[in-house]
C-alpha cells in the first residue's frame, strides 16, 4: 500500500499574497484594518 505524501507547512511569516483584492463593507474601521492586513501580506487592495 502506497503513503500518501505530505505537504510541508508553509510558515504564515513565509508566505506571500499577490493579485488584487476588493474589500467592501460599509464600516470605514473594517474596510481600512482589512485592507491593513492584506496590504501586509503583499496584496494589492481596493476599497469601496
Amino acid at each position: 500500500r502506497a503513503r500518501a505524501a505530505k505537504a510541508e507547512p508553509v510558515a504564515a511569516k513565509d508566505w506571500r499574497g499577490g493579485g488584487t483584492v476588493l474589500v467592501v463593507d460599509d464600516e470605514k474601521m473594517v474596510r481600512e484594518v482589512v485592507q491593513h492586513m492584506l496590504k501586509s501580506v503583499g496584496f494589492s487592495v481596493m476599497t469601496a
